[in-house]
């Protein structure tokens, strides 16, 4: 059985990994089921760092294929803040900030900018990691724009930015697109995960 574990806790991003890995035909394991409780350390300077080091953290837990990921965002008006840390916005805040909090701080940073200029892009790095010491990132850049009042339509908990979030040459939400749609914006990550996976899984 080809399996492979998917190292958050957090059961938005597992369920869209699940989705998203669907045509693989993996069994996924999640750390609730492996009864793992322990946060991944997430001190590395960038995205790539922060990925592998949770991989390698889960790896080593659990003793399976371990997929983690990390998201860093750069707010062109703000002079690529908050980087790698977005929920702690670079150490200002707990990790367990509410959403709403998080939300008010950003539109406070952000009052006053012209619509023109609310441009950022998200810095992704997925990164799997196996118990025989074999180690694949796949990167990708999303680029968006916040609009300027939170739509609390497109909400998903644990993510305050899905009420501001536009897709930059689409004009809509993450949220908002289709599973379709979603897949088209992977479809170079998933030729990517294609050749990992035929080299692991052999």
């Amino acid at each position: 059985m080809k399996k492979i574990l998917i190292a958050t806790h957090n059961k938005a991003k597992e369920e869209y990994f699940k989705k998203l890995l669907n045509e693989f035909n993996l069994d996924f394991i999640s750390l609730a089921g492996l009864n793992i409780k322990e946060d991944a350390p997430e001190e590395e300077a960038d995205e790539v760092g922060n990925a592998l080091s949770k991989a390698r953290f889960y790896m080593e837990k659990s003793r399976e294929i371990s997929l983690a990921d990390d998201a860093g965002m750069y707010m062109d008006a703000l002079g690529g803040k908050p980087g790698v840390q977005v929920r702690r916005w670079m150490g200002k805040f707990p990790d367990n900030i509410s959403d709403k909090d998080w939300l008010d701080f950003f539109l406070k940073k952000m009052k006053g900018i012209p619509r023109e200029k609310r441009s950022g892009k998200f810095k992704i790095t997925r990164a799997i990691v196996t118990p025989g010491g074999e180690e694949f990132i796949i990167k990708w850049v999303r680029e968006f724009f916040v609009a300027e009042e939170p739509n609390w339509d497109n909400y998903q908990k644990g993510w305050p930015m899905s009420t501001l979030y536009i897709e930059k040459g689409i004009g809509r939400s993450w949220v908002g697109m289709s599973w379709e749609e979603r897949l088209k914006l992977e479809k170079n990550n998933l030729i990517e995960f294609k050749k990992i996976f035929n080299k692991i899984y052999k």
